[in-house]
């Protein structure tokens, strides 16, 4: 189930970022930044469409989940 960035809160949305960013995020980004410029990174690239929040009923968890390019 995908969930709308703007049906969270800020902390939600930020907490679940940070979760992906910290743990999910694919390595070919750069380990250089700072960890506020990452959640920018990708709130940004969810409020773009490029990137979205899912929620998985069965594990009762949500992360984020890059879209593939079409």
């Amino acid at each position: 189930m995908i969930i709308p960035a703007d049906r969270l809160t800020p902390e939600a949305l930020r907490a679940i970022v940070e979760a992906f960013v910290t743990s999910d995020m694919p390595e070919d980004w750069s380990t250089e930044l700072p960890l506020a410029v990452k959640v920018a990174q990708v709130i940004r690239q969810i409020h773009a469409g490029l990137a979205e929040i899912r929620f998985d009923p069965i594990t009762e968890s949500c992360g984020v989940f890059m879209k593939e390019e079409e």
